[in-house]
């Protein structure tokens, strides 16, 4: 039986009236197999750009050639942040190119120092095993002296320290308030060569490798004209470590400018144009993928210490299945996520267990289903919460009937009537995250990997989404705004790909 996947690859092949497109598809995996082996056999930093020209690869990641796999430290800088011990101590590389040392390692200083500004805020702050609250930089919310690293320190295995730069200590506010951030990584002996570096929050320093990703399970979808055949600036986006910290909307004020974007708006928006790009057939996406991998081991162990990731459910089920973790893949579907289990103690109770992406929580999201079914969002079983909506669906609109995002006129009224409704700023945050969720659903079908999605709203919604009547929103909400960007991703090549393949992710 073929695959939906299988399926639309012919038809966009007749559409475009090629017949060699699933071979060139096929000459690709080969390419990342050969060219890993290769790469694998000369030099120790995995992959490659992959270009096809015949002329050796370039190293993957960072140029690490001269450079031992292992060898004796007593100082590491990277990303400008320069890390000094009290000794040499054996230290390395993950194949992201973050550094790593063997402990327990005295860190006798870091540079930049932490601080106190000309406002008496601390700054260039660093911290062990970031949860919660944060250390970095005062200026921003969730400051907590106690957690924040103070020099000289010695560290026992299994930690990540990560030391930051904080932005122009002459202003008193700055959001968000760092400039860069580094982490190093304490273990007890060296890791595997290929490793990737383990999780940044809490005290779980699980090791994934790079010579587990399953190559062969690229979709390879054909790309439509727009998405972009140089993948280096995206693949460099996910180059240096995310901080999550708690995963809360108040990550973002110290999510460092030049390792990561704050808003997660702009968060989303990048992991879904990414993850687009990975399922196409655009020729070296190597590092992209494996920096795509990396970040979602950080958002996966964010998660397993009690974070929220809104919903960004992609990267960890996409990691899952090209490392072929079944825990991952199906984390929000087998229970084990711990903020699903607080969530179900709340909400439904402490049998039941569900992830509830922020979108859920907010009231972004609604399901195309029967009313009778009442299945997905409401997790079987009627909640104050829930309403018939105007299309003649049932909706989740929000934690309480009144939410301060989300207010009680919504999808149970026709949008004509949205505009004398209080709370009508909902579709500001409904527009933040359906734009995403159109790259994710997509991704997500070509991999196969709707069923790991715990949300039977999820792609029935998106589906509605990029059919919202723009006059009616338009009318109903005038200049606020400006033009409403509905029934798009808002990335050109993200919206090409969904109408190319719009036919075969759903069939009726």
């Amino acid at each position: 039986m073929t695959s939906r996947r299988q399926r639309n690859i012919a038809l966009s092949e007749r559409r475009q009236g090629t017949g060699g497109v699933k071979s060139h598809g096929a000459r690709i995996v080969l390419r990342f197999a050969v060219a890993s082996l290769i790469v694998l056999f000369l030099h120790p930093s995995l992959s490659a750009r992959g270009e096809e020209t015949g002329q050796p690869a370039e190293p993957f990641a960072e140029d690490l050639s001269g450079e031992e796999t292992q060898d004796m430290r007593a100082e590491i800088e990277h990303f400008g942040i320069t890390w000094t011990f009290d000794q040499e101590y054996p230290a390395g590389r993950f194949v992201t190119g973050d550094w790593w040392v063997v402990g327990p390692v005295t860190v006798k200083e870091v540079d930049p120092s932490p601080t106190v500004g000309p406002h008496g805020y601390h700054h260039h702050g660093s911290q062990l095993n970031p949860v919660g609250n944060q250390g970095y930089d005062s200026r921003s919310d969730r400051w907590d002296a106690g957690v924040s690293v103070s020099f000289p320190v010695t560290i026992a295995p299994d930690a990540s320290l990560v030391s930051t730069v904080s932005r122009d200590i002459t202003e008193e506010s700055l959001r968000p308030s760092l400039e860069k951030a580094a982490v190093l990584t304490v273990l007890s002996e060296p890791p595997p060569e290929q490793s990737f570096r383990p999780g940044i929050v809490g005290r779980d320093k699980r090791l994934y490798n790079a010579e587990n990703i399953q190559w062969e399970k690229l979709p390879n979808l054909p790309a439509t004209q727009s998405v972009p055949a140089d993948l280096t600036d995206l693949a460099d986006a996910f180059e240096r470590p995310w901080l999550l910290g708690s995963g809360s909307w108040q990550n973002r004020h110290v999510s460092p400018r030049q390792n990561m974007p704050s808003y997660h708006q702009n968060i989303a928006s990048l992991l879904s144009r990414a993850a687009v790009v990975i399922a196409t057939d655009r020729p070296g996406k190597e590092d992209l993928v494996v920096h795509y991998i990396q970040v979602a081991i950080d958002y996966y162990i964010m998660q397993l210490e009690g974070g929220s990731a809104y919903n960004y459910f992609f990267p960890v089920v996409f990691a899952g299945i090209m490392l072929d973790e079944p825990g991952m893949r199906n984390m929000y579907v087998d229970g084990t996520y711990n903020y699903a289990e607080y969530h179900s103690q709340v909400r439904h109770g402490a049998s039941k267990k569900r992830v509830y992406f922020g979108a859920d929580q907010a009231g972004f999201t609604s399901e195309r289903l029967p009313v009778e079914s009442k299945s997905g969002i409401l997790l079987g079983g009627d909640t104050p919460y829930g309403q018939d909506t105007w299309t003649g669906y049932y909706a989740r609109t929000g934690r309480k009937p009144v939410f301060y995002n989300t207010g009680p006129g919504h999808e149970e009224l026709h949008p004509d009537e949205w505009e004398d409704t209080p709370g009508n700023a909902v579709n500001t945050y409904k527009r933040m995250h359906s734009i995403s969720m159109v790259g994710f659903t997509l991704a997500a079908w070509a991999f196969d990997a709707w069923d790991y999605i715990d949300n039977a709203a999820y792609v029935p919604y998106t589906r509605r989404w990029m059919f919202e009547d723009d006059e009616i929103v338009t009318d109903s909400y005038g200049p606020t705004g400006g033009p409403h960007p509905y029934a798009t991703s808002r990335v050109t090549y993200v919206d090409e790909m969904w109408h190319e393949y719009y036919e075969g992710m759903f069939e009726d």
